[in-house]
């Protein structure tokens, strides 16, 4: 942040940029939970195949 606030330049990061910088980090970790837990739970309980955990869980882990 700029020492100098009444300067509003280029360099200027303000409380909307931080706010929405972190909520834009917080929503994409979220995002990327639920769809690793939906693979999850559709490798294991709706594909039928057999080791379905240890499959889904090599995908995770590889990705």
């Amino acid at each position: 942040m700029k020492k100098n606030t009444k300067e509003k330049g280029s360099e200027y990061i303000g409380l909307k940029e931080c706010f929405g910088t972190t909520t834009l980090s917080f929503t994409h970790a979220i995002t990327g939970v639920m769809m690793s837990s939906m693979l999850m739970v559709y490798m294991t309980e709706y594909s039928g195949i057999s080791n379905a955990a240890l499959l889904a869980s090599v995908l995770l882990m590889t990705a």
